[in-house]
């Protein structure tokens, strides 16, 4: 079976469909390693591209012009990571420009973005409330309770969910909401699918079955019509 990441910094694993997230200055050459290995015309590998709020003091006109471009490339599914962090010593402030002009971005590209959040729920939803955005948000590598899920799945949320999280929150995830991803572990997707398949009562492949309609339901509306992305819902 060919596993869905969807949301990893890594470019392949051999058994897996990623979505490859990395900055904008960095996309021309994973494109490039990706291309060169086949992966690019064979569907296995897509990208989200964006500005992590860790990066957001450092930025320059030529990271914006670099973003834009690669969100025109229909290997690009998302923008992101995008958002904002408690713990990062960059200024709330820089955050929130940086935050809300990738929020506009999506909206524009009709992408769905690749959410960073950490304690800082409130200003992410007040952002989502300002630009009245319409595209899916997917929090990545969530971490919350039952309660916060609930919250956001008021706000349409998509939640992944990688190698640490609540149980509790993982069980009780509707399956039309949730994904599954490895961030920056160095494990495969394949035992994040076993260990989640063993906490919902299901098989890895009754799992990954969902996950391609997910995939699906979020990525399709992109600007893919030339592009493989098919081969990731049919792939077995």
């Amino acid at each position: 079976m060919c596993f869905l990441n969807f949301h990893t910094h890594r470019l392949s694993f051999a058994d897996e469909t990623v979505v490859c997230s990395c900055q904008p200055a960095e996309f021309p050459l994973r494109l490039e390693a990706a291309s060169a290995a086949g992966r690019i015309s064979e569907g296995a590998t897509f990208f989200s591209v964006g500005i992590h709020p860790w990066k957001a003091g450092e930025i320059s006109p030529s990271d914006w012009e670099g973003l834009e471009r690669a969100l025109s490339h229909p290997a690009v599914v998302a923008v992101g990571e995008a958002g904002l962090d408690a713990c990062c010593v960059v200024p709330l402030a820089v955050q929130q420009e940086v935050f809300y002009r990738q929020v506009i971005l999506s909206e524009k590209m009709r992408k769905p973005l690749f959410l960073h959040c950490v304690r800082r729920v409130d200003d992410v939803l007040a952002v989502r409330r300002r630009t009245e955005a319409r595209q899916p948000w997917i929090w990545h590598g969530f971490r919350g309770g039952p309660r916060q899920m609930e919250q956001l799945l008021k706000q349409d949320f998509y939640f992944s969910f990688g190698t640490r999280y609540r149980p509790e929150s993982l069980k009780l995830c509707p399956a039309d909401r949730m994904l599954l991803e490895t961030d920056e572990a160095g494990c495969s997707v394949r035992s994040v699918y076993e260990a989640a398949a063993g906490l919902r009562g299901c098989s890895p492949g009754q799992l990954l079955h969902r996950m391609r309609e997910n995939f699906h339901v979020l990525f399709s509306r992109c600007n893919t019509e030339d592009y493989q992305y098919k081969n990731a819902v049919t792939n077995g």
